[in-house]
């Protein structure tokens, strides 16, 4: 019997460890029946298979392991494989649960910029007028200034910044205009303009100003406020001098004074002031 079980273990060639392990229990289960009367059923087909002819031995030598191992195969081999835990690395697809896609978020389109309207950002009050005379000007808006000179521009267009009344009623402006490489702001009478094409109404009238300051640092009088204008020649606004302040714009101030020769107006910056 022990032989029957080899042939049967070496004539499959079953590498799975199950197999093994069952032919063993059998061949173990075996060894329990040697004990028992030689009138046991397998001795008694032994015994049989061992006193057939030589012919007749080699086909039971062959059937008998065949029959054996599938025998093994029905009643061991193939319950315990359908009884096996499915193995982890293989599965159908058809058995799964679909995980629905994430819906696509539509992109979140920035509403648009609206475009600046003239009510939204003004533009800045900028009016040339075409000067009809040349323009003889003063540092401030009356006869009592200082004379500043007079421009040969009779026929061009003046950039003009802003207006004041004497006390006589005439209509000043203050202008801008280009001497040399530099800029230099002044007064000249409103008349010597057309004022057929623009409207004076449209420029910022100043007003008087009891605005005072003490000057705490000496500086060159200017034509006004920043380094591309001009300077005044000999002319300063000394430390310790009280003027009246006009205008503040990028970070220079215009400044009043009044000697007992006639008035003043310059631009100084603003940090000489206290």
């Amino acid at each position: 019997m022990k032989d029957v079980y080899k042939e049967a273990m070496d004539a499959i060639k079953a590498p799975d460890a199950l197999v093994e392990k069952t032919l063993k229990l059998m061949l173990k289960e075996h060894k329990k029946l040697e004990g028992t009367p030689k009138e046991h059923a397998a001795f008694a087909d032994l015994n049989r298979i061992k006193s057939a002819p030589k012919k007749t031995r080699w086909i039971t030598h062959a059937a008998l392991p065949a029959a054996a191992c599938l025998c093994i195969c029905l009643t061991v081999i193939v319950p315990r494989l359908s009884n096996r835990e499915p193995d982890a690395h293989h599965y159908s697809p058809s058995l799964e649960t679909p995980v629905p896609s994430p819906t696509p978020t539509p992109p979140i389109t920035p509403a648009p910029t609206p475009a600046p309207t003239s009510e939204s950002t003004p533009a800045p009050n900028i009016v040339e007028a075409l000067a009809t005379d040349n323009l003889a000007t003063r540092s401030g808006p009356a006869t009592e200034y200082r004379e500043t000179g007079t421009y040969q521009i009779k026929g061009e267009y003046v950039r003009l910044i802003s207006l004041a009344y004497d006390k006589n009623g005439v209509c000043w402006v203050q202008c801008e205009v280009l001497y040399g490489n530099k800029l230099r702001r002044a007064y000249t009478g409103l008349s010597r303009f057309d004022t057929s094409a623009f409207d004076p109404g449209s420029l910022p009238e100043e007003g008087p100003t009891d605005d005072r300051a003490k000057v705490i640092a000496t500086s060159k009088a200017m034509y006004g406020p920043g380094d591309g204008y001009d300077t005044y020649a000999a002319l300063t606004v000394d430390k310790g001098q009280t003027v009246t302040v006009i205008a503040v714009e990028n970070e220079y101030a215009q400044v009043e004074w009044t000697t007992s020769l006639q008035s003043y107006r310059a631009w100084v910056p603003a940090d000489t002031l206290e």
